[in-house]
């Protein structure tokens, strides 16, 4: 019987994909990378916004509970099923879930429309964008910082999923250990630019195509 991969996981929390992961028989390591934590920046104004709220992260919910009366004043738009079922289930209703980025999620407000951006301080280029033209107000309620690795495990595949954690594992030596599965072409391009061995791509900006991406094989040679 051949042994199960051995697929290290460094987002905060092994969360969906250690599932993913587990359920298709692979052997978890976690090696956590980035570590969040919560701002004390205040809300953009004393009144909840008319446009309502735009969440990328579950980190909102687990890190910025006070957010979520103002979460609850108007319309959400989610990105990420891990995110709606968050938000969920602490009495937000979610108005619309993207599946995809958050390019997907701009993509799907309204022309006129101009909701917080309740997250990270310093959010993935395509939120960073909208908030440099006004698309979006910003109330950064989390930030995140590397964390250090003391010492890199054994295994055969490494799972990045953003930028941050594909600059930390470059950092800690990993251009000289095994192949790299990323999350996406945004990913990719940080994991490259740090000289990374970028071996595959997940079809979609999934925890689930990461996974799929993994038992594919086509990170293999």
């Amino acid at each position: 019987m051949p042994e199960p991969l051995r697929v290290l996981v460094t987002r905060t929390l092994p969360g969906q994909l250690g599932a993913e992961l587990r359920a298709r028989g692979c052997e978890v390591v976690h090696l956590p990378l980035i570590e969040l934590f919560a701002t004390t920046d205040c809300p953009p104004s004393t009144a909840p916004p008319l446009d309502g709220c735009v969440v990328t992260s579950a980190a909102v919910v687990q890190l910025a509970r006070h957010t979520i009366p103002w979460l609850q004043a108007g319309p959400v738009w989610a990105v990420g099923s891990a995110t709606a079922r968050a938000l969920a289930a602490v009495g937000v209703e979610v108005h619309h879930v993207a599946l995809g980025t958050g390019a997907d999620l701009l993509a799907a407000l309204p022309a006129n429309a101009c909701p917080w951006f309740v997250g990270a301080r310093r959010p993935a280029p395509a939120m960073a964008a909208a908030l440099e033209h006004g698309r979006l107000v910003h109330w950064p309620v989390y930030d995140r910082r590397p964390v250090a690795v003391t010492a890199r495990p054994h295994v055969d595949v490494v799972t990045l999923t953003s930028p941050s954690a594909a600059r930390t594992w470059a950092s800690n030596g990993g251009a000289h250990g095994p192949p790299c599965v990323v999350i996406g072409p945004t990913t990719r391009h940080a994991a490259e630019r740090a000289g990374l061995p970028v071996a595959a791509e997940a079809t979609s900006t999934t925890m689930t195509a990461v996974a799929e991406a993994v038992i594919s094989g086509r990170w293999r040679g």
